[in-house]
């Protein structure tokens, strides 16, 4: 009897005990672009403004980068401080054709900071033209 009692309170204990759930949703705050670079060098400025409550963020860019006829494409990412410098967060060279967005970067955001990417080609090289994504990704919890 008394095995019997201490397994039905241990069942009634086991039911009650309840796991939370975690997850969450992935934010993406993307522009597209597509464009041929006829000029040595191309900006583009994005601030987090979509992340509010200031989860970890990431800012990063993946292009489709085609007819550079053996040229390098440098990317940089940089990073606005409260007082006006400019920081390089992160800077890749991109020799050739890359296809299916594999050029790639990402770095881990700041809030209240405004974000850069800047690409450049030598001056000698001809029009190449860029396909892709850039923008914030941030993880935001599912209440």
């Amino acid at each position: 009897m008394k095995k019997m009692l201490m397994l039905t309170f241990t069942f009634l204990l086991a039911l009650t005990i309840h796991v939370g759930e975690a997850s969450a949703v992935i934010v993406k705050d993307e522009e597209k672009v597509s464009f041929t670079m006829t000029e040595n060098e191309k900006w583009f400025m994005k601030s987090d403004d979509l992340n509010s409550n200031h989860w970890t963020s990431h800012f990063g860019y993946r292009f489709t980068i085609f007819d550079t006829e053996g040229c390098t494409i440098n990317a940089r990412i940089m990073r606005m401080t409260l007082s006006g410098y400019e920081i390089t967060v992160s800077e890749k060279n991109f020799s050739g054709d890359h296809f299916n967005f594999s050029a790639t970067d990402r770095v881990e955001a700041m809030p209240y900071k405004t974000h850069y990417l800047i690409l450049t080609k030598d001056p000698d090289c001809g029009d190449v033209k860029v396909k892709g994504l850039y923008g914030f990704q941030f993880d935001q919890p599912e209440w």
